[in-house]
């Protein structure tokens, strides 16, 4: 009963008018244009009287109203603190234009309105319908007041049990955080600002940019970009919208090229149209978004607008969640479209990871090293991104130009937490019911203090997208984890004096067994072989693990199968690109395109101060011709302008907070 209070405010918030999918025709413009009022992002309080439905209370939060589905349904997300707790909620709403009126629905918990009518008359909105609840029906009224602006807004609510006499039950008040800054419709894509040159068609190249506005000229004040060593390093601060903004106008053109190379990627690797899976993603993935990410990647299209480049948040939703949309999500349609046959796309990034504590260490501190096998084409993860947020832990990570998560993995946050990851190989499964896993990493590593908190949330609303073995450390404690999260399983193992491994092999039996189809004995395989040369390198080094041998680890060359120095797939510094011979698992080609594209190392006094060590390209120094590549392997001319040099450099040392 705690959301039907809740749910009654957020039916004031909703679109009142952008209805589902129907047999209807859309509503016209004379008709859309008192509903486009309740579009953007709100803070609202209300005060609640007690009422048959409780003790009453007030209750602050925020809302975000977007438009859906060219203007035939409305997608709306609340977040409240208070006595009611937060709100989840299914809201379809529409113009009905046989009966020339509105209709609304709003579903919360055990609460429901439902049959309303209301009507519009200027700035005021007049609302009756029918509130069921606890198995009773009571009629609900409604006035709600806009500003001359329309910037903000008061809502008055009684109840009734019979129709005659009334009793007040709430007021609110709301206030508009921002206009809605992305396309009017979510299906089509946005065209240039006015001021700025249309790109070429097919192109995300940035446009010449726009004057900025004094408050947009203030967000940028606090923030800054400059490049080392080939990576670039990003420091954002402030309200989300604020660092979402700085985000996208400082790295335009780094993510307008990042995205047009997952849009080529994603048609090749799939044969779906980048349209046809935006339709998806917004039914499916972003009504899952909490307010705050929502927020910041709604800043981060609005800095792409400024800085000239047209891009929706549909686009941003589905390129953060490339990974478990293409490896996971993708299989599982072709699965059943194909009536249970193997799906196409299976999870293929391989990473090699460790992080030891205790007894295994030099000085007993944590020490956590990690590399990045990807395909080269997609090669654009050289952001260090120093993040302050106006709420939660500050956060130093490597990601992806146009990412609010990580991606690789790999993180520190100034709650003392230290954490990477390595891909479940062969993993099959997902859930669109879930919350996206993207959404989850970047929750846990903002929000949690601990291990605990940072599992906790990971494993909260599972989709089993992007399946993991996460390597954690808590750097004040000495406490070392891993968390390897399937879709059906789970499991959390911990330690104090011990080490943890990655190499893409499930260790849990019930994740191995049930949701992969691993061979974890087959040494032929990249993730077997590996596993085994992290088990010798452990072994032979206890005691003695540093940072400088974590780099040597990285960038070891030994193959367990072949034993013998030979760089390849099966190395922990992978070289697919070198291999001339199939092996099972995943990479099933010779002369793959992929491999180690960095190295990033750190231990308990480099976390403390916020700092980590790491290596763009090859952990070995390897460089990576791509012209020379596609000459000796015309089978893959297709990647011609996708595939990019990655040229050789050397260890760097990242701060939070440094200026060059």
């Amino acid at each position: 009963m705690k959301t039907i209070l809740l749910s009654l405010l957020a039916a004031a918030l909703s679109g009142l008018g952008f209805g589902q999918a129907t047999s209807q025709p859309a509503p016209s413009v004379i008709e859309r244009q008192p509903l486009d009022r309740w579009l953007g992002d709100w803070t609202f309080e209300t005060t609640t009287r007690a009422s048959p439905f409780g003790a009453g209370g007030t209750n602050v939060g925020a809302c975000s109203v977007l438009p859906l589905l060219a203007g035939q349904g409305g997608e709306f997300r609340d977040m409240a603190n208070g006595p009611q707790e937060n709100l989840r909620r299914i809201e379809p709403d529409g113009f009905d234009p046989a009966h020339g009126g509105f209709f609304w629905s709003s579903f919360a918990g055990d609460a429901a309105v439902i049959d309303p009518a209301y009507t519009f008359d200027g700035p005021r909105v007049a609302m009756v319908g029918t509130l069921r609840a606890r198995d009773k029906r009571y009629r609900l009224r409604s006035l709600v007041t806009f500003a001359d602006d329309f910037q903000s807004f008061t809502d008055r609510r009684e109840i009734s049990a019979d129709g005659v006499h009334w009793t007040l039950l709430s007021e609110s008040r709301a206030a508009k955080v921002g206009a809605v800054l992305a396309a009017p419709d979510r299906d089509t894509p946005q065209s240039a600002p006015p001021e700025a040159t249309s790109p070429r068609p097919g192109s995300l190249a940035p446009t010449p940019r726009t004057a900025l506005p004094p408050l947009q000229q203030q967000w940028l004040a606090k923030a800054y970009r400059h490049e080392k060593a080939g990576w670039i390093f990003l420091h954002i601060e402030g309200e989300p919208r604020e660092r979402g903004f700085q985000h996208g106008y400082l790295l335009a053109p780094e993510i307008a090229e990042c995205l047009r190379v997952r849009r080529a990627l994603w048609r090749y690797y799939t044969s779906l149209e980048w349209p046809d899976l935006l339709k998806e993603t917004a039914r499916f993935m972003t009504p899952r978004l909490d307010p705050e990410n929502r927020a910041e990647l709604l800043g981060i299209v609005d800095g792409l607008a400024a800085a000239g480049v047209p891009v929706t948040l549909d686009d941003l939703v589905a390129y953060n969640a490339r990974f478990e949309l293409e490896w996971y999500w993708w299989p599982e349609v072709v699965k059943k479209s194909a009536g249970g046959s193997t799906a196409v796309t299976p999870p293929r990034q391989s990473c090699s990871a460790f992080i030891a504590t205790g007894a295994m260490t030099r000085g007993g501190g944590v020490v956590l090293g990690h590399n990045t096998m990807f395909d080269y084409a997609e090669a654009g993860c050289r952001l260090i991104l120093d993040l302050v947020p106006a709420r939660g832990h500050r956060l130093l990570m490597q990601t992806f130009p146009g990412m609010i998560h990580s991606g690789t993995d790999f993180f520190i946050t100034d709650a003392g937490l230290v954490g990477a990851e390595t891909t479940i190989g062969g993993f099959s499964g997902f859930s669109e019911w879930g919350i996206p896993e993207f959404v989850r990493m970047r929750r846990a590593t903002q929000d949690a203090a601990t291990i605990d908190e940072w599992c906790a949330i990971m494993q909260e609303g599972n989709n089993g997208g992007y399946a993991n073995a996460w390597l954690l450390g808590d750097v004040n404690t000495g406490e070392i984890a891993r968390l390897e999260l399937g879709l059906e399983h789970s499991a959390l193992e911990r330690s104090r004096d011990g080490f943890f491994l990655g190499s893409n092999v499930a260790e849990n039996l019930k994740i191995l067994r049930r949701e992969t189809g691993t061979n974890e004995s087959d040494i032929r395989a990249s993730s077997i072989a590996r596993r085994v040369r992290w088990k010798q390198l452990m072994r032979e080094h206890r005691g003695r693990i540093d940072v400088a041998l974590a780099q040597q680890f990285e960038a070891d060359h030994y193959d367990t199968y072949t034993k013998s120095e030979r760089p390849g797939g099966r190395t922990l510094c992978g070289h697919h690109e070198l291999d001339a011979d199939y092996a099972p698992g995943w990479f099933n080609a010779p002369f793959d395109h992929w491999g180690t594209i960095d190295a990033k190392v750190v231990d308990t006094a480099m976390a403390k101060r916020m700092s980590f060590a790491a290596r763009w390209g090859s952990a070995c120094g390897r460089a990576f011709d791509a012209e020379r590549y596609l000459e000796d392997h015309p089978q893959y001319d297709w990647l011609d302008g996708l595939l990019k040099d990655l040229p050789s450099e050397p260890w760097v040392e990242f701060t939070a907070g440094e200026k060059q």
